[in-house]
């Protein structure tokens, strides 16, 4: 319906005439189609309609009548349901200007470019000779795509892909954007497009309110919709006036309180998959990262030679025995001894004795130490009896009736005679589990921590005081520098003050040598025609002098003033750097301790969390950001990773600062980004030089395996 004064709405009158009286009189407004019962209120109703203050709603056009203004508005329809079609474009384009913050410009722009750039549902495509329909719309993760907000579309990287489904009703095929190509043009025009968002949205009078489209399309396409005027919005404030009467106020910050209250993102698209191991099960990787973590950390006191994930991930996969994990449960055995103190001295003498020895199927070395060490520390561990006696069981199926050293026999005949060679990745991980958390209460381990604490306090205080004499120097910098700028702005007021009174000195000097030629000479004669003429030469050589002497007066302070304003100049562009480096030093004093400071430590706390409760967490060694997605219908964890720049980049467009979490975990990783990205760099660096040197050395290539009768042969 068209706007009276280019925003209030008409509203015809919603009062019928009932009970018609033959002898009454009743006056039928056919513009607007209305019955008034009282004269003045049809003339009151047909000079506003007559009036030229209406707007038509859909081209913007003012200065009509409220008839001019119908018939502009029914003429755009027209134009407009000729070029849009409603049953293809009208729902995307209602779900990305829905509770929109943008301005009617950028919000045609958002559309031209998701119409232009990207296909929609039911719409037609020429490929390869042949006529498809987009049948549906998959994300990068093979889950339907659902249409987004002006914001969020605006916000997607221009390498973002779509998958479209396609058919031609024998068969249906799969193409990506980049491999159906871009349109020609847009479907629809920004004219076009322009209408059509004036048709069917509308926004509140104030300032920053976001768009929302008509109700019955909020209704039909299940879109969130809210009437900003009703006052149970929980952020929209009702203040009352002066005389008691109560008027809507609604101040810009609540919209935007309101509208991240309400709307949350609930398209996971953009979320970029993370990398899953193909060897160990997804729920318990998160143990193989703690081990590692463990045993590079405090390697040296554990005496091994570092190594890398992928190396304990291939270690803990392989069937048989084999040298890192024999080392690892070795050296892990051997630091757990130390943390007994219900083991007397001689037997832990023995036990170290024993676990030095070389493990064999005789039953010596650390699988029987382990087993003890075990017994002693399973009554500690929340269910750590019930899950490894569930696992013997599975695999010798004891009597039911046993007991505790039957339990301990039990197991120590499992991993030393038959339970080892054939245990899992998954079972293998519960017992270095157990070896890790006995491990970092040793002796050696808290004395190593100790120690590291005490000289990380000290260089925290010599860090400390060289950073504050680093400011304070800084400090007394910038007040010299202010000083000196404060001397240069002196002289040049003096060298403008001397400039002033040197002129007006020759003036001066000038007109003195004037007055004395006027005066008669002391003989008493008063001068003659040369004399006259002598003088008007005189004072012409002295104006010529005179000016050359002004004009090198003006050059050489000119020269001056260039100079004092270049050092101005320098000492203004000092200044601001050195306070911008005291502002940066002030402000990043903590950060500046934490980099000079370098611990062993463990991070029990993840970087941040997401809006779907996802942890991330960093391993800043391996360059390898990990994510903890839980699983609330079983309770447990699933752990994955990223390990390439793509997916690093994706994740930080991902992240939304206007969520409280999410913007703690974007600073987290914007304070590490950088090294992170290196690490990345180095890693890819390193795989495809190892490419590389495997394909100049094609004989290396070839895998040995073993014949039925023990020789070797080589696959070829």
């Amino acid at each position: 319906m068209p706007l009276y004064h280019r925003t209030i709405p008409f509203e015809p009158s919603t009062t019928s005439v009932q009970n018609i009286n033959p002898t009454a009189q009743y006056f039928y407004l056919d513009i607007t189609g209305e019955v008034f019962q009282d004269y003045e209120s049809y003339l009151e109703r047909l000079l506003l309609c007559k009036s030229r203050q209406w707007t038509c709603s859909i081209t913007g056009k003012n200065g009509l009548t409220f008839q001019e203004a119908l018939a502009s508005e029914k003429e755009a329809s027209r134009k407009i349901s000729q070029e849009f079609n409603e049953e293809i474009y009208l729902e995307p384009l209602c779900r990305l200007i829905h509770l929109s913050y943008l301005p009617l410009e950028r919000l045609v722009d958002a559309a031209y470019t998701r119409f232009k750039k990207y296909y929609c549902i039911g719409e037609k495509i020429r490929y390869n000779g042949r006529e498809w329909q987009v049948d549906n719309i998959l994300s990068s993760t093979g889950k339907p795509f659902k249409e987004k907000r002006a914001e969020e579309f605006l916000q997607l990287p221009s390498s973002f892909q779509l998958t479209f489904q396609l058919t031609d009703g024998n068969e249906t095929i799969q193409l990506t954007s980049s491999e159906l190509g871009k349109k020609t043009k847009s479907p629809i025009s920004k004219v076009t497009l322009k209408l059509k968002i004036r048709e069917i949205s509308w926004r509140q009078q104030q300032k920053d309110a976001p768009i929302l489209v008509k109700p019955e399309l909020a209704a039909q396409f299940g879109l969130i919709w809210f009437d900003p005027t009703a006052s149970r919005a929980p952020c929209l404030l009702q203040c009352q006036n002066n005389d008691g009467k109560t008027s809507l106020s609604i101040p810009s910050n609540h919209w935007s309180q309101w509208i991240n209250e309400v709307v949350r993102s609930q398209d996971d698209c953009l979320w970029p998959e993370p990398v899953y191991s193909s060897k160990i099960p997804s729920h318990v990787y998160g143990d193989v990262v703690y081990v590692w973590k463990v045993a590079h950390v405090f390697g040296d006191t554990l005496g091994l030679v570092p190594f890398s994930l992928h190396d304990l991930e291939n270690a803990l996969c392989y069937q048989d025995r084999n040298a890192l994990l024999d080392a690892l449960f070795q050296h892990l055995v051997i630091l757990c001894l130390d943390n007994h103190e219900d083991i007397p001295e001689n037997s832990a003498s023995r036990m170290k004795s024993d676990a030095d020895k070389s493990s064999n199927s005789s039953g010596s070395g650390w699988e029987s130490v382990l087993v003890r060490i075990i017994r002693l520390q399973l009554r500690n561990i929340s269910s750590g009896e019930s899950y490894l006696s569930s696992i013997a069981h599975s695999i010798l199926a004891p009597k039911e009736e046993e007991s505790f050293h039957y339990f301990e026999d039990l197991l120590s005949r499992w991993i030393q005679d038959k339970g080892y060679r054939n245990m899992n990745a998954s079972e293998r991980l519960v017992f270095l589990r157990i070896l890790c958390d006995i491990a970092l209460g040793a002796e050696a381990i808290r004395k190593l921590v100790e120690n590291e604490l005490e000289e990380m306090q000290d260089r925290r205080k010599k860090k400390r005081i060289e950073v504050l004499e680093a400011r304070q120097n800084l400090e007394n910098e910038i007040q010299q520098a202010k000083q000196l700028l404060e001397k240069y702005s002196q002289e040049m007021k003096e060298c403008g003050n001397m400039f002033s009174s040197g002129g007006r000195q020759v003036m001066e000097s000038l007109e003195e040598k004037e007055e004395a030629d006027r005066q008669p000479q002391d003989d008493g004669y008063v001068t003659s025609s040369s004399n006259v003429e002598s003088f008007g030469k005189r004072r012409a050589l002295s104006k010529r002098q005179m000016a050359l002497r002004e004009e090198r007066q003006r050059q050489e302070q000119q020269e001056k003033e260039n100079e004092i304003r270049s050092e101005q100049r320098k000492l203004s562009d000092k200044i601001a750097l050195l306070e911008k480096k005291y502002r940066t030093s002030n402000e990043s004093l903590g950060s500046q301790l934490c980099r000079s400071i370098r611990c062993p430590f463990l991070r029990w706390h993840p970087l941040g969390v997401d809006r779907c409760l996802r942890r991330y967490w960093l391993l800043e060694q391996e360059g390898i950001l990990f994510v903890e997605v839980p699983e609330m219908r079983h309770g447990t964890s699933h752990w994955g990773y990223y390990n390439t720049r793509q997916q690093l980049h994706l994740l930080y467009e991902y992240l939304n600062e206007r969520i409280s979490g999410e913007a703690a975990l974007k600073k987290n990783l914007d304070r590490r980004f950088s090294h992170l990205v290196h690490m990345m760099k180095r890693r890819e660096a390193m795989k495809e030089a190892t490419v590389k040197r495997l394909r100049s050395r094609t004989d290396q290539l070839f895998l040995n395996y073993p014949r039925d009768d023990g020789r070797i042969s080589r696959n070829k």
